[in-house]
């Protein structure tokens, strides 16, 4: 049926007969829902070129089909025309289309894009973009990035994931960028978007997971130095730290000064004697 009005739009064109703005939208929403890439760029680009402009809900099912169709080129024409109207609808759809440039290895357009992006520009980036595009430069293995956007997205009002702030301390510390940990530890504290122990609880679980003990209890030192007392998720992090890092003796030392400052918690035992079993160091998990 779709082929059928396309006939007849093109023959109305031919006649020099000019189509309304709701033949327009009624005629892009059709070709978008069969899937007929070719046919709608170009009555977008003939509907531009009288003047028209698609309707919020024609934007929306457009740019959509045009994510779905990889047309991504397309797409940022479209979304710096509707920036120039000032779209309301472009907000997801421009976040989304900074997740598609960063699956696609467009990394740095992403990034421009992301800067480009802030208040001034009439935009207001959805936190997944800034999620997609931080994992995005951890894969190519371009750390020195995300810190910057952690921070950024939070000043912004997104608020990180536990996973997603492990994924950054962790690349981090894969690379040994151990003096990077500290200056988004200081620059976390500083913006002061998450309460403290949470902030220091988020970096060690970072270096607790690449399995960095030394990182983990530097972070841990600077916190008691702060006055701040250890709760009993970040003591945990830390034994599993030691733990998986197999470094036993100082997992034996870090249990024994714990459970000499506070009663014991069962927590506490069933991280200790689980680690070693995983280990294959039953006897000492049967000594617990």
């Amino acid at each position: 049926m779709v082929d059928v009005v396309l006939e007849l739009y093109d023959l109305k064109m031919e006649l020099g007969m000019t189509p309304n703005r709701r033949v327009y939208n009624l005629l892009i929403q059709s070709l978008c829902q069969e899937g007929k890439v070719n046919e709608v760029l170009r009555v977008l680009k003939e509907c531009m070129n009288c003047g028209y402009f698609p309707g919020n809900q024609t934007f929306t099912l457009l740019s959509f089909a045009l994510l779905r169709m990889g047309k991504l080129k397309q797409l940022r024409s479209l979304l710096e025309e509707a920036k120039s109207r000032k779209f309301r609808s472009i907000i997801p759809i421009h976040a989304r289309y900074v997740s598609a440039l960063c699956k696609n290895g467009a990394v740095n357009e992403a990034y421009l894009e992301l800067l480009n992006a802030g208040v001034g520009a009439g935009v207001m980036m959805y936190g997944s973009a800034y999620c997609n595009l931080i994992r995005a430069f951890i894969e190519l293995g371009m750390v020195e990035f995300p810190p910057v956007l952690l921070i950024q997205m939070q000043e912004l009002g997104f608020k990180p994931g536990r996973r997603l702030y492990r994924e950054v301390v962790g690349s981090l510390c894969d690379m040994e960028m151990f003096d990077m940990v500290l200056v988004l530890l200081n620059k976390q504290l500083e913006i002061k978007k998450l309460d403290i122990q949470t902030c220091y609880n988020y970096v060690i679980y970072g270096a607790a997971h690449s399995k960095k003990p030394e990182m983990a209890m530097e972070v841990y030192s600077r916190m008691v130095n702060a006055g701040i007392e250890a709760n009993i998720e970040t003591d945990i992090l830390i034994l599993r730290c030691y733990v998986k890092s197999r470094r036993f003796g100082d997992a034996f030392s870090f249990f024994r000064c714990l459970i000499a400052k506070r009663t014991p918690v069962n927590k506490l035992y069933n991280v200790f004697i689980c680690g070693f079993c995983e280990a294959g160091k039953v006897e000492h998990a049967i000594e617990l």
